[in-house]
C-alpha cells in the first residue's frame, strides 16, 4: 500500500509539472472561413477566422502559400489569444519559409500590437518559419507587450 500511495502521489506531480498543450488549427490561402473546421485537410483561410476560434496555449499552423490583407494580419483589434508561461500560443508555417505574409498594399505594418490597447500585457506568443515581404516599415510592431518570441 505505501509503495502505491507514493506511486499516486510522484504521477501528480509529475503530472502538475509538465506544460500542457493545446489544440492545432490550420488556415491554407485555399481554406474557407465559411466551409472550413481548422484541421489540416480542411483549414480555413484566414487568421481572423483562427483567432476566434483559438484559446491560449493553441497552435495555429499556415499552410505552404502566400498570405494578405487584413485578415492575415496582426493588430490591436485582432490578435491571437494570449498564452501562459507553461503554454504559449504558436503561430508558424507547415514548412520554414512557405508560408509568406505579404504586406502589398497596406499602409500598416503585419503585425503591430500595442499592449495599451489590447489588453493585459503579458502574452507569450512564439512566431515560428513565418516569411514576411512588402510590409511599410517593420514587418513585426509590439509595444507594451512581453514575453514574444520570432524564430527561424
Amino acid at each position: 500500500m505505501k509503495h502505491a500511495f507514493s506511486a499516486f502521489c510522484f504521477s501528480v506531480a509529475l503530472a502538475a509539472a509538465l506544460p500542457c498543450w493545446g489544440a492545432e488549427y490550420y488556415i491554407s490561402p485555399a481554406g474557407s472561413d465559411l466551409a472550413g473546421n481548422g484541421s489540416s485537410t480542411n483549414p480555413w483561410a484566414s487568421m481572423a477566422k483562427a483567432f476566434t476560434q483559438m484559446s491560449g496555449g493553441d497552435t495555429l499552423t499556415l499552410k505552404d502559400g502566400v498570405y494578405s490583407g487584413v485578415s492575415n494580419s496582426i493588430y490591436f483589434a485582432q490578435f491571437p489569444p494570449h498564452g501562459s508561461s507553461n503554454a504559449w500560443t504558436v503561430i508558424k508555417a507547415e514548412h520554414d519559409g512557405a508560408a509568406i505574409l505579404d504586406g502589398r498594399g497596406s499602409n500598416e505594418p503585419l503585425f503591430y500590437v500595442d499592449g495599451n490597447l489590447s489588453g493585459p500585457h503579458p502574452v507569450y506568443w512564439r512566431f515560428e518559419g513565418l516569411l514576411c515581404c512588402n510590409s511599410p516599415g517593420v514587418c513585426f510592431g509590439f509595444c507594451y507587450v512581453s514575453y514574444v518570441k520570432a524564430l527561424r
